[in-house]
C-alpha cells in the first residue's frame, strides 16, 4: 500500500433526474453526471528526508 497515495470516491447518478422531483421544478440530472466527489491523503512526519513512518 502507497501511503503517501491520494484516495478517494465518486458519487455518479444511476439514472436520470429531478432533483426534488419534476413537479417541484428543480434542476434536471442525467444518468451518469458526476454528483459529488471527496479526496483524502494521509501524511506522516518523520526525522529525515526519504524516511518512512
Amino acid at each position: 500500500m502507497n501511503r503517501d497515495a491520494y484516495r478517494g470516491v465518486r458519487w455518479v447518478a444511476g439514472l436520470d433526474y429531478y432533483v426534488g422531483g419534476k413537479a417541484s421544478g428543480g434542476p434536471f440530472v442525467a444518468k451518469g453526471t458526476v454528483i459529488a466527489t471527496a479526496t483524502r491523503v494521509s501524511t506522516g512526519i518523520v526525522d529525515g528526508a526519504g524516511q518512512r513512518g
